[in-house]
């Protein structure tokens, strides 16, 4: 973007420099001495950029063919984007998310350039600060993900199209329409973003009676359609399709995965409250902060009242289109809406601005780019000695008022993780067990964040022969598999694949002597409560095994429900034993959480009979009970329980281990 040289330019060039060298140098920091595996999505990226460099690096006469082979779903430039920096700086995982430097360098120039042609340098500089401090986007930005990239490429069509002049301009009708192109080849929700502001400077250049505006439009789309065209003519109708299950979700026996994984996210149905709320409540607790979203909308409505112009209701419309438009489909998550994020910080920049005393816009300037500056450090670098999050529970959720993000929800990277999560321990041991045998299959149970994608890429990177099945799609692939890794305490997947999952742990129960323990690694997960139970479950009881700790074993569970009223009664029996001498009580706590995994009710609750005075080596058998209300067991979906020390009022904590199996009888 061009900075006018004669408007203070060269003072906002230095600064933008340094704002994009803090941002990329605090990332390459993060980045490095982060361990975390590249979950779900953000590992299969990885994992097709590493094929397209493989593609790339052996280019002959089927260059074409195997490069679509890649990926038919997802669209390819985010990958593509990570290959030259693969070809100087070797292949990692590290490597492919410095990608992001690219699209930080895009979103912040896009950010200003928009503000300094929509208003003022000033607004231009202060919109690209606050941008970078809304939590989603620096944590995504240090993730392989596509949605801080769409952000930056919606920011730079957004940018473009304003720099057509209501299209009177085909030079740049027809940059905006290669950027349209670009943005759809990094992720198809790119068009969503654009509609509101293309659709009111198309509206606005008609009504002016602009000459050849509707011919510049019309080459702009045409031009988009071309840079995308390589990719979506293969491509376009498996995408489509499943899209439309993604979105809608089909019925009966045409049931999706992605109809599953809407309800999974997302609030069931869509008209209803919670569905409508899903959005702004987000906006608040995930994506920009209670503060920030306030300050939002504070400076929304003033500007509404005293500067209603163009310009204002294209931004207002850049965020208004996505939000309804993705509260209507099924699939729901915070990282749908980020790319609306820009539009709300150029807002909150033309708030300050607009203030009349210079001495009041210096002071909310400052102010809240102090607090901006608090939030990034907090939720980087610094653990502050309070509470990690401070929420109001309401009948709608939670509404967070301050959090310190310690576990990287949304799939994006906060504070650095260095615990070794032993991919490579995992995948070394299955190697030298397997001998000269070639097209291992390995059974994940169950599908969750570390096995599923970061094995496959590891597999992939370390070039081993192993197919992995990270959604058992029939139970019985455990009695196939030439491996099973099984997570013993805390297994959870996506609701839908639950009940293969406890048919697969049946299974393997059932022909245990067919399968020998190779040895098992420990995660570097703390966790506090232990799944007993869910609604697809094909048991009421497992074996477990779990030490808590260190002082108490969890042998075995036993479940069974009753209606109380309306409601129900849940009570689990369980065998536990000491592992050390046990002075004080323990106290049973219950976890009642929904599909979506969300927790809907948490209770202690007294075992009978009590824990305290269990020897060291001693077993004994305990029951607790917990009535669930009907408000409650309506979305009821698992249950877990945990062990509160009343000692010292510290939860009992485990971590999850992988057991790795060996399938040892070939006869099924």
């Amino acid at each position: 973007m061009p900075i006018d040289q004669k408007d203070g330019g060269r003072k906002y060039s230095v600064l933008l420099a340094i704002l994009i060298l803090f941002h990329v140098t605090s990332n390459l920091i993060i980045v490095t001495a982060d361990n975390t595996p590249l979950l779900w999505d953000g590992g299969d990226y990885f994992y097709k950029s590493l094929k397209y460099y493989d593609v790339f690096r052996n280019f002959d006469s089927g260059f074409f063919s195997r490069f679509n082979d890649v990926s038919h779903y997802r669209p390819p430039l985010l990958m593509l984007t990570s290959l030259p920096l693969y070809a100087v700086f070797g292949r990692s995982v590290d490597t492919a998310i410095m990608t992001n430097t690219l699209y930080l360098i895009i979103l912040v120039l896009s950010v200003y350039g928009l503000g300094r042609r929509l208003y003022s340098n000033e607004v231009g500089f202060l919109s690209a600060v606050l941008v970078m401090f809304f939590p989603i986007i620096f944590g995504l930005s240090r993730s392989y993900w596509q949605d801080f990239p769409v952000t930056a490429m919606v920011s730079l069509s957004v940018y473009l199209l304003l720099r057509t002049d209501y299209f009177r301009c085909r030079k740049y009708s027809l940059l905006f329409g290669i950027s349209l192109g670009l943005g759809m080849l990094t992720k198809w929700i790119h068009f969503v973003f654009l509609t509101g502001p293309f659709l009111y400077i198309l509206f606005l250049s008609l009504k002016q009676d602009v000459k050849n505006s509707a011919k510049n439009a019309a080459y702009a789309i045409l031009a988009g359609a071309a840079v995308a065209a390589f990719w979506y003519i293969p491509n376009g109708a498996h995408v489509a399709t499943n899209l439309l299950g993604l979105s809608v979700g089909a019925t009966g026996e045409e049931a999706t995965t992605f109809q599953n994984l809407g309800e999974s996210f997302g609030p069931t149905g869509i008209f209803n409250v919670r569905s409508f709320t899903y959005y702004p409540a987000k906006l608040v607790n995930d994506q920009i902060s209670f503060f920030f979203a306030v300050v939002f909308t504070v400076f929304a409505v003033l500007l509404l009242k005293r500067h209603r112009d163009r310009n204002l209701w294209m931004l207002i419309l850049w965020i208004v289109v996505p939000v309804v438009a993705f509260t209507l489909i099924k699939n729901k998550t915070p990282r749908n809406t980020v790319a609306i994020l820009p539009a709300i910080s150029l807002m909150i920049a033309l708030g300050i601005m607009n203030m009349k005393s210079p001495t009041a816009r210096r002071a909310a300037a400052g102010f809240i780019l102090l607090f901006g500056f608090f939030q990034y450090a907090v939720n980087s670098y610094v653990k502050l000695p309070i509470p990690e999050r401070l929420a109001l529970k309401t009948s709608l959720g939670d509404v967070v008022f301050f959090e310190q993000y310690d576990k990287n929800p949304s799939h994006a990277i906060f504070r650095a993780n260095k615990g070794d999560w032993k991919a490579d321990e995992i995948l070394d041991t299955i190697n030298a067990d397997r001998g000269d045998k070639k097209g291992v299959s390995i059974v994940l149970l169950p599908r969750d964040a570390f096995t599923w994608m970061s094995m496959e890429y590891t597999s992939y990177f370390k070039g081993m022969p192993f197919t992995f099945i990270g959604a058992v799609n029939t139970p019985d692939a455990v009695l196939k598999a030439d491996y099973v890794l099984v997570k013993k305490g805390g297994f959870v997947a996506p609701w839908f694949l639950m009940k293969n999952i406890h048919a697969s742990l049946d299974l393997m129960e059932e022909h245990g002597d067919k399968f020998t323990l190779l040895t098992s690694v420990v995660l570097p997960e703390e966790r506090t409560t232990l799944p007993v139970y869910d609604v697809t479950s094909t048991r009421k009881g497992r074996k477990s095994g779990v030490v808590l700790s260190e002082k108490l074993q969890v042998v075995d569970y036993f479940f069974s429900e009753e209606p109380e009223g309306k409601g129900k009664k849940f009570t689990v029996e369980a065998t536990v034993k000491g592992v050390k001498d046990l002075d004080g009580d323990m106290t049973a706590i219950f976890n009642v959480a929904n599909k979506k995994m969300e927790t809907l009710l948490k209770k202690g609750v007294k075992a009978s009979p009590p824990i305290s005075g269990l020897k060291a080596g001693e077993e004994r058998v305990i029951k607790a009970s917990v009535i669930v209300p009907p408000d409650i067991a309506k979305d009821f979906f698992s249950l877990e329980i945990g062990f509160l020390d009343t000692s010292d009022n510290k939860p009992l904590t485990y971590a999850p281990e992988y057991m790795i199996y060996k399938r040892t009888d070939e006869s099924f």
